[in-house]
């Protein structure tokens, strides 16, 4: 019977109609009791002579697909709780399952037990067709399964392009935003108006991407309800199949046997549509500048400009920098506080003004030079005099050690006089030679 029914598809009301077709071939073919009148001997056993589409009633207790609730929203789905008891539930089938499926093992090595020189009748019609229903529709749930997993595929592969190309957008327009805040030195009126910039493209471009991932979900609703009726379907058509076959089995323990193996194919139609319930789905964008855009289409008024607060200060005078002007084996030496002439050649000779403490330095001493392509290094030691505004004199030392690579160096002086005591003093040195 399942051969023959095989080839026009597994709908139970169509099977019905192709086995009373080939019922009544059998029946009318010629001669005498022919090898297809005793394969259909069993057959009239099975049907209500006066309805060829009666429907055959399993003696199998038969297990229910179970109703899938699903959310309207993908919002409700993933954020609503809607996902998560899909898993939860899931977890609770599969722990079910293998509980059978140590049960099944069980029974599938248990051993009749019969009396003395009893035999056990051994049903090999009604196991083989058995066998082979149960094989077909195991078989067409797991091509459901496949197809579904396929139309899936794509959807989830469509929606993932959709959200990774929104996160790259919004990656983007955040660095823009940091940057334009980091220029507007803390001003109210510019980093509002680098916000409005950012949420004039994060506004519509988080509305859209809604719009895409609820459109991606209605199409994974689709694909579920049409596999859960299928794998509905395919439940059905088993114990309808399967039951004709199964009650015709008066032996208790290939009832058994067998009722277990109709109930593990049964479980896995219900697992396939199980895993298709628990498809989970992107999180809608938070739209974190709101659901109005238009509100960011212009950029608002300027404010009055603001007179600047600013307090009169003199010129600053780096204290730590010197500029050396060459002029052949004399220089000029100038800094913050003074201004210094000196030549040096074996002997050294210099007059410094300061024009902080109006004092007056001269200084008397050996120096020496060296250099080696664009370095040179100038040394001087020697005694100062120095007089100050009130028309004291003070005497003292000083040593001088300067060094350039091409115009930049570094120039270190330490003095010691009378009134001061010790002092060593280091500047960066800028050096120009006049010829």
């Amino acid at each position: 019977m399942f051969a023959g029914v095989k080839g026009i598809g597994f709908s139970y009301s169509k099977a019905s109609g192709n086995f009373a077709y080939l019922q009544s071939q059998a029946e009318n073919s010629p001669g005498g009791e022919s090898a297809k009148e005793k394969f259909w001997e069993e057959t009239r056993n099975q049907m209500n002579p006066p309805d060829a589409l009666a429907s055959l009633v399993p003696e199998v207790d038969r297990l229910k697909m179970p109703a899938f609730n699903k959310s309207f929203k993908v919002v409700d789905w993933m954020e609503g709780g809607g996902y998560a008891k899909a898993v939860e539930s899931y977890k609770a089938f599969h722990g079910q399952f293998m509980k059978f499926n140590e049960q099944f093992l069980q029974v599938q090595s248990e051993v009749p037990k019969l009396p003395t020189n009893a035999v056990l009748r051994d049903y090999p019609r009604e196991r083989f067709a058995l066998d082979c229903i149960t094989e077909y529709f195991f078989q067409a749930s797991d091509e459901e399964s496949e197809e579904f997993a396929l139309a899936v595929e794509d959807i989830i592969n469509s929606v993932s392009e959709t959200v990774e190309a929104y996160v790259n957008n919004k990656e983007r327009y955040g660095k823009e935003y940091v940057s334009c805040t980091e220029s507007c030195a803390g001003d109210g009126y510019c980093i509002e108006e680098c916000r409005r910039k950012y949420c004039s493209r994060e506004c519509p471009a988080a509305i859209q991407l809604n719009k895409d991932v609820q459109g991606y979900y209605e199409d994974y609703l689709n694909e579920f309800r049409r596999t859960a009726d299928n794998q509905k379907k395919i439940l059905d058509d088993l114990y309808e199949f399967s039951g004709q076959w199964f009650s015709r089995m008066e032996s208790p323990y290939w009832s058994r046997i067998y009722a277990y193996e109709i109930q593990r194919v049964a479980l896995s139609i219900i697992g396939n549509a199980f895993v298709a319930h628990q498809q989970g789905f992107p999180f809608t964008a938070g739209n974190e500048c709101g659901t109005d855009c238009s509100v960011y289409a212009n950029p608002a008024p300027f404010p009055p400009e603001k007179v600047e607060e600013k307090k009169p200060e003199g010129n600053n005078c780096p204290p730590d920098k010197k500029l050396d002007i060459g002029l052949a084996i004399c220089s000029i030496s100038l800094d913050c506080e003074s201004a210094e002439f000196g030549c040096s050649a074996g002997a050294a000779f210099s007059i410094k003004k300061n024009f902080t403490n109006k004092s007056t330095t001269t200084f008397v001493g050996v120096g020496a030079e060296a250099g080696v392509g664009f370095a040179r290094a100038e040394a001087k030691a020697g005694f100062t005099m120095t007089k100050h505004a009130n028309g004291d004199i003070e005497l003292g030392a000083k040593g001088e050690l300067t060094g350039r690579v091409g115009a930049v160096g570094k120039n270190y002086e330490g003095t010691v006089t009378v009134m001061e005591g010790p002092r060593l003093e280091s500047k960066d040195v800028i050096g120009i030679s006049v010829f």
